[in-house]
């Protein structure tokens, strides 16, 4: 257990983060960000506008 970016953290014996739910939900949440990030660009590619289709 250490203080790791102001919070009381946990590591595994090898020195790993033990991910904490919120910190998984996080990261699931930036992939998705990514993603439309990707689909929308690919969208406009193609000459349609992200912002019309919803």
């Amino acid at each position: 257990m250490a203080v790791y970016l102001g919070k009381l953290r946990f590591f595994t014996p090898d020195g790993q983060l033990v991910m904490l739910p919120e910190d998984e939900a996080n990261q699931q949440l930036e992939q998705e960000r990514q993603r439309a990030a990707i689909l929308a660009e690919r969208l406009r590619a193609a000459g349609i506008d992200p912002e019309q289709i919803f």
